[in-house]
This record gives C-alpha cells, sequence and structure tokens, in this order.
C-alpha cells in the first residue's frame, strides 16, 4: 500500500499551511476596557496587546490549520495504491494507430501521424502497461506482434521508424483484428485508438467491441486548418479507344475549403504536355476536358497534376490507358444466317472492328460487343457484370415479361410479342425517335439533317413491341406509327430492325455505316473506366504474356528514377505470376524487358481520404474521449484508488467545527 500525488509540481503550496499560525501570532486583539485610577492597569493592557504573542486559543487554531491542509493536499490529488497494480489483474493495452493517407497532413510542425506515434510511444513507456500490441489502420490492417506481448521496447523502436501509408482505412477490419486479439486475453483490456477521426471515414462509424474491453479516444490534429485541393478523378471516354478514335480525357477537381480557389491543371499524355486555368468553388467540384487521339495501339500513360499545396499527396493523378487496334463483334447465330452476315461487311468497312459468327456465347473476355440475332430469353447476367453490350434481336415467342428482365424492369405481362410482316412494297419506315436526345454522340451527327435519316429504308418485319417505356430506357429509333426500333438502357439494347437484306433495305442505305459505328462506339463509351490500376497498399502483379520470360523483367516505379522494386514468383493456374515485394504507392509502375516497356500499371492517392476535416470523436458512439495529456497523466497513476474528495470535505468540517467552538466559547467580560 503506497500513497501517490497526481499533482506533485504543487507541493510547494503546503507552505501556506502557516497562515492560520502567523495570523494567530500577529493579529491585533481589541483590549478590555478598564476603568483604572493608577498606571498599573496599563501594563496589563500592554501586555495583552504586544505585536508577537503566545497563542492563547489552541483548539481554534489547531481546526483552522487542519482545515487549510486539507484543502491545500486537494490540489495535489493524492491516491491510494496497492503495488504497482491492483491486486490480481494484468493490463493489456492494445494502439490502434490511423497510418491512413489523411494522416500525413501537417499539424503544428510535424505530420499527424508522426504525433499519434508519439503520444502511443510515451504511453507504451509509461509503465502502467504490462503487454501491447500495436494494430496499424490502412487499407490492409496488420499487427506488429500476432498477440499482445511485454516486448514494450520494441514496439517503441517500430513506432519511432514507421511511416503514413498513402492508402484508405479499412477501418472494421483494423477494429476486428484488435478486439479479437483482446478476447484472447485475461485482466484489464483497453484499446487505445489514435486518429484524426477523418470526417469522411468516421462519420457513420460505430464503435462496437465486446464487453469488458475499455475503449479509448485520442484524437490528434483537429485544430489546423483543413483546407485542401484535390485530383479526385482523372477517366477517358471511352474507356479504351481504338486507334484514330476521338478521345476524351476528364479530370475532376475538387476543393475543400471555405475559399473558392484558382488553380493551373496541366495533362501529360503520350508525350504531349496540355493545360488550363481552372476555377474551383468554395467546397465545389470542377470537371476540365481535354480532347486527344493516338495513333499506335497499346498501353499508354497519362497524368493530370496541379500545383502543389500543403496536402500534396492528392496533388497528381495517374491512369495507364490500353489504345486498341481492334473491338471484337461476335454474333451468336447460325453460320449462314443473313443478319450475321450483314454485321460481317460492316466489319469489313472499318479498320477498327473485327467480327465473327458463333452458335456458342464466348467468354466475357473474348468480347467487346455481343449480338444476338434470335434471342429467346437467355440471361446476359454474366455479359452485364463485365459491362459488354448485348444487342438482343428478339425471336419468335419471346415474351414481355423476357424483355422487361433483359432491362431490369418489373414484368408486365407475360404474352408473348406479336410479330408482324409486310409486302416489300409497303413495309414500314423508321427514323430519329421524337423522345431521342438529339445531343446523344450516336445521334449528334444527323441532328442538322445533312447526313439524312440515320434508319434510312424500308422494313418488312417487326416485333410489336410496347409504345410505352420507362423514362429509364432510351429511345434511338422508332418506326413512324410510334412502334420503338431501338431501345437502349446503358450497355443494353434491343434490337427491332431487320438486318437480313431480304427484309430491309436499311443495310444498302449510305446513313447504315456512319450509324452503326457511332453506336458501337458510344454505347461502349458507357463503360466504366477499366483503367489498368492498382489500388495503394496491395501488391504489384502481373502475369507475363506468351514469349515473355519472368527471368528478363524488372518492375520500375516511373516517378522514381532509377527505383527498381523487388519481385518474386508466384505459380497460378493462367501460369507464372510475378508480384512486388513492396506494396504500392501512388504513380505509375513499368515492367521493363532491358530498357523496353512490356506492361505498365498505375497506382492512385485514395480520394475519399483528401478531405482532411475532423470530426469530434464524442459524436462516434462507443468509447471515451481523453486528450492526450490527460491520458498520459492517467497512465502514471496506475489504478490509484483517488481520495481527494474526502479531503475537501475534511476541510469542510474542520471549518464548521471552528465555527461552532467559536459560538461556544464565552467571551471575556470587561473587568470593574
Amino acid at each position: 500500500m503506497q500513497f501517490f500525488l497526481a499533482q506533485s509540481s504543487w507541493l510547494w503550496l503546503l507552505v501556506l499551511a502557516v497562515i492560520p499560525i502567523l495570523v494567530h501570532l500577529f493579529a491585533r486583539s481589541n483590549p478590555p476596557q478598564y476603568h483604572f485610577s493608577n498606571t498599573a492597569f496599563l501594563h496589563r493592557i500592554l501586555k495583552k496587546t504586544a505585536r508577537v504573542r503566545k497563542p492563547q486559543d489552541w483548539l481554534l487554531l489547531l481546526l483552522r490549520t487542519l482545515a487549510i491542509l486539507a484543502l491545500l493536499a486537494a490540489f495535489l490529488q493524492p491516491l491510494l495504491i496497492k503495488g504497482n497494480h491492483l491486486a490480481g489483474s494484468q493490463r493489456t493495452t492494445i494502439f490502434l494507430i490511423d497510418r491512413s493517407a489523411s494522416m500525413s497532413a501537417k499539424s503544428g510542425g510535424s505530420d499527424r501521424f508522426s504525433l499519434a506515434c508519439q503520444k502511443a510511444s510515451e504511453l507504451l513507456k509509461s509503465g502502467r502497461i504490462d503487454q501491447s500490441n500495436i494494430v496499424w489502420l490502412d487499407a490492409f490492417p496488420d499487427s506488429i506482434f500476432p498477440q499482445p506481448g511485454p516486448n514494450l521496447d520494441y514496439l517503441r523502436d517500430r513506432l519511432a521508424r514507421e511511416n503514413v501509408r498513402q492508402e484508405s482505412g479499412a477501418l472494421s477490419s483494423a477494429l476486428g483484428m484488435a478486439t479479437t486479439q483482446l478476447e484472447l486475453v485475461k485482466g484489464k483490456r483497453e484499446l487505445v485508438i489514435i486518429s484524426d477521426f477523418q470526417h469522411s471515414a468516421w462519420q457513420d462509424f460505430k464503435l462496437e467491441t465486446p464487453p469488458g474491453i475499455e475503449i479509448t479516444k485520442v484524437a490528434i490534429g483537429g485544430e489546423e486548418t483543413s483546407e485542401n485541393l484535390a485530383i479526385t478523378s482523372l477517366f477517358t471516354q471511352p474507356a479504351e479507344p481504338v486507334v484514330g478514335q476521338k478521345l476524351l480525357i476528364v479530370s475532376r477537381i475538387k476543393n475543400f475549403s471555405d475559399t473558392p480557389r484558382r488553380t493551373t491543371l496541366y495533362l501529360e499524355s503520350g508525350g504531349n504536355r496540355q493545360s488550363r486555368e481552372v476555377n474551383i468553388p468554395a467546397w465545389g467540384e470542377t470537371e476540365v476536358n481535354f480532347q486527344t487521339h493516338f495513333t499506335r495501339p497499346g498501353l499508354t500513360s497519362m497524368t493530370a497534376g496541379i500545383a502543389e499545396d500543403t496536402f500534396s499527396g492528392d496533388d497528381t493523378r495517374h491512369l495507364v490507358l490500353n489504345i486498341r487496334d481492334v473491338l471484337r463483334l461476335v454474333s451468336v447465330a447460325p453460320a449462314d444466317d443473313p443478319a450475321a452476315k450483314t454485321l460481317t461487311r460492316l466489319a469489313a468497312s472499318l479498320s477498327w472492328l473485327e467480327h465473327r459468327i458463333t452458335q456458342t456465347p464466348p467468354p466475357p473476355h473474348a468480347v467487346d460487343f455481343l449480338f444476338f440475332h434470335h434471342w429467346k430469353g437467355q440471361d446476359f447476367t454474366i455479359y452485364h457484370e463485365h459491362q459488354i453490350p448485348v444487342f438482343a434481336h428478339p425471336a419468335l415467342g419471346l415474351t414481355h415479361e423476357q424483355v422487361a428482365t433483359f432491362f431490369g424492369l418489373s414484368p408486365q405481362s407475360t404474352k408473348p410479342i406479336a410479330f408482324d410482316t409486310k409486302p416489300q412494297d409497303t413495309g414500314w419506315k423508321a427514323s430519329i425517335s421524337a423522345k431521342a436526345n438529339l445531343d446523344s454522340p450516336v445521334l449528334a451527327l444527323f441532328k442538322s439533317g445533312e447526313f439524312g435519316n440515320p434508319a434510312e429504308g424500308v422494313f418488312k418485319n417487326r416485333f410489336q413491341l410496347s409504345s410505352s417505356w420507362d423514362e429509364s430506357i432510351e429511345r434511338l429509333i422508332d418506326y413512324q406509327d410510334g412502334i420503338p426500333a431501338l431501345l437502349r438502357k446503358q450497355e443494353r439494347v434491343l434490337w427491332n430492325l431487320s438486318l437480313a437484306p431480304e427484309f430491309s433495305t436499311w443495310p444498302g442505305q449510305s446513313t447504315f455505316l456512319p450509324f452503326m459505328a457511332e453506336l458501337l462506339l458510344d454505347t461502349r463509351t458507357r463503360d466504366h473506366q477499366r483503367a489498368i490500376e492498382t489500388l495503394p497498399g496491395s501488391r504489384l502483379s502481373w502475369t507475363p504474356t506468351d514469349g515473355v520470360s519472368p527471368e528478363s523483367l524488372s518492375l520500375h516505379h516511373a516517378q522514381a528514377h532509377g527505383s527498381i522494386l523487388k519481385t518474386e514468383t508466384k505459380m497460378t493456374t493462367t501460369g507464372i505470376q510475378l508480384l512486388s515485394e513492396e506494396d504500392a504507392e501512388p504513380g505509375i509502375y513499368h515492367w521493363k524487358v532491358s530498357e523496353g516497356i512490356v506492361h505498365q500499371q498505375a497506382s492512385n492517392f485514395p480520394s475519399e481520404e483528401s478531405d482532411l476535416r475532423t470530426i469530434d470523436p464524442d459524436l462516434i458512439a462507443g468509447g471515451e474521449v481523453v486528450d492526450s495529456s490527460r491520458l498520459l497523466r492517467r497512465a502514471a497513476l496506475g489504478d490509484g484508488i483517488p481520495f481527494w474528495h474526502w479531503l475537501i470535505t475534511a476541510a469542510l468540517l474542520f471549518l464548521l467545527i471552528e465555527a461552532l467552538v467559536s459560538l461556544w466559547k464565552p467571551k471575556p467580560s470587561p473587568s470593574a
């Protein structure tokens, strides 16, 4: 059993306990009045009123002194401690330290992550912890030890050597790892979360842990400015252009501040550099477009950048683009199908289109466009998952329910769709739908009417589709009586136009070729960017193509000139896979044979980490919020039992007794 003073630096206050004694020694008292006839009584008065005199009221002096001592001792916050900790307890503390990208923001003269490591190191040094571990909060959380251990010096050494990661943080995974380790130990269990509590990551998160685990939240870096300007995305339309195709490069810049900002955006692509002045409103986003085209197929990289600010990680963004020489159109139809042969002739007129006919649907990786010429309701889910455009021409017996399912709509009728035919001389005519968006790239060429009707010709057969469709369905071509001829929803196209020469004159019209080319390319631009990109924090990987020896390959970081990353090989079902030993950081990476680049990959700063605003940890459900200085003081105190409040009670009690004694004691009466 021992006493500990939480505020030992205030020990000097105890000297103030002499105040009551000094008051008694130097206080002047009012002497009683005496009626006298000689000077003998004056000597008695002088003796009683001397400046320094012996204390007379010993009980009052004692009570007042004890009251002052009790009040002063309360300021020292004494605690009663049994040994180092409470008897029979072992304290295990796991530190969940945020090292996601936002922790690289500056806080004072250092970054948030360095401050977090410093606080954790001080707590480990406090002597309050018996065993500990550190769980890192990043894209792929891990811990230093498999389980908490007593080697605290090693943990402090690791804290001094770690660096922040340019990654997002997987909160649920990190919390699950920490609580799982704590559940396996006995005694006092504590989870200390040290983070900037970034707004976008933590605002909807709840700290849910098993019972018996004490949670403490320590906020880092909430006092500095959170202003930031970031490039949040870089993509192209189409996602994979063909040689010579006009390419739109789109970059988005976001302003995370209350002040409108102006900057210069530059784009480096294929050895060319373009730039543009950009104004971004407060808490707003601006989209900047560049146009270009490529003359050679293969992988090419591009980088968008702005002037560096205090948070530079998100001031650049990279993209590796695959320039295609041809796009593959596959028709699922009999080999002698006349409509499929029409598409073969179409491909022969377009240098970038390759067409083949098959009776079996191909795997998604082997096709860019899929055309079902006699669709009987087959499921296209696998192609939709890979965002492969599917053109479906109905077959006899197809129902309204199957068509609705094709577009992801609720079925309205299970009846088959009616099929109509007309003689050659009286067939149906079609044109741009009255509900079509003429600014759509597929129709923009025909908007002025200069190039004629994109569906010029006569059609001898068609399906009687409903004239009324959900607003999510895009109507491109309609027959003159309002029956839809071409309906589209994203990468799904319902085809109600005959391509067979014996049933349609359309393929022989001059507008057929440009319309089909624009339709194919525009439908494909609806893809999301399928870039060759690796998430920061994961390992770079590549399976070499035939003819490339894995032993001859080396992996280079393009932005760090001369930097070669170590790799290892792994056998997979598709062949030998090369893996980087280090995790990817934002930048462009080249796989090289000698000095030739055979493959490229990009890794980008996670855009969700660009918002540097923090939230009050009290708003996050679960745990107690403690500032770092208070946590250190609490760590130094161990599990002591405070009794300062009893001292205050004792001081008040002494003062009360002193008052009662003063009232009880009779006052001296004057002598006659």
